[in-house]
């Protein structure tokens, strides 16, 4: 991160100039003694703990940063599309179709935040990770990212799925700004399967696949026991043999 901003003095990547988990609320702080021999020091830090949990957290005050807008030819975008080669090198030898997709980063300008349930992707953002960048300067740098992604999928006739720009800006979908919760992670693999679909299609009529490329043995490289083989025609035909026997009404 220290690579894409100039910091004013005194002022370092990595390094937030407050801790990211904020201090309980003064109130909190003066009725918790008290909570255990007063039952309404109890209800009124029990509702002041509930309010604050449905609080929306804004993005706290930072640095100002000037962002470093990076050339085409930076080493930077070099190492991003040269892990992408690599990639395309392999897929090409086993005879297989790369489908790649721009990177996920849960943030953009004015994000408000749940305090109870988006406290994690909160720090995160706002924690030695990304400090002192602000939510638009990631933003900023997302997009360039995923931009040399972009045009190198498409100078190399690869198929891209924009997973930045189609999953929702809604930050209950994730963990934290990189990773998913479940109910993400399979409308990411939806995104990914409909970009599958016109190739699939493709290789079907043109009897590219099915294409057996297992081993010629009986025996799981990694397993002990054999292989269960499963004759289709043999099942197929029990079906269609129960369906002749029994009578039609």
């Amino acid at each position: 991160m220290a690579l894409w901003g100039r910091f004013p003095a005194g002022v370092e990547a990595g390094k937030p100039d407050h801790p990211v988990a904020r201090i309980p609320s003064l109130a909190h702080r003066l009725l918790d003694p008290l909570a255990g021999v007063s039952a309404l020091a109890r209800r009124m830090r029990d509702v002041t703990a509930r309010e604050a949990a449905d609080s929306i957290l804004t993005e706290p005050d930072k640095p100002a940063v000037k962002l470093v807008i990076k050339p085409a030819t930076d080493p930077y975008f070099s190492y991003v599309t040269n892990q992408l080669h690599r990639i395309k090198a392999v897929t090409d030898r086993t005879q297989t179709h790369l489908i790649a997709s721009t990177e996920r980063l849960c943030v953009w300008d004015g994000m408000g935040l749940n305090q109870g349930t988006n406290r994690h992707l909160f720090e995160v953002l706002n924690g030695p990770l990304f400090w002192p960048f602000s939510y638009r300067q990631l933003r900023q740098m997302l997009t360039l990212h995923n931009g040399a992604i972009t045009a190198w999928a498409q100078s190399n006739g690869v198929t891209l799925v924009d997973i930045d720009g189609r999953m929702p800006r809604r930050p209950e979908l994730y963990a934290d700004a990189h990773h998913d919760l479940p109910v993400s992670q399979r409308l990411r693999a939806w995104l990914i399967f409909q970009a599958m679909i016109p190739r699939l299609n493709a290789d079907l009529q043109a009897g590219r696949v099915p294409r057996d490329n297992g081993p010629k043995t009986a025996s799981h490289p990694y397993l002990d026991k054999e292989i269960e083989t499963f004759d289709r025609s043999q099942y197929l035909a029990r079906i269609d043999a129960a369906a002749k026997a029994t009578p039609e009404k």
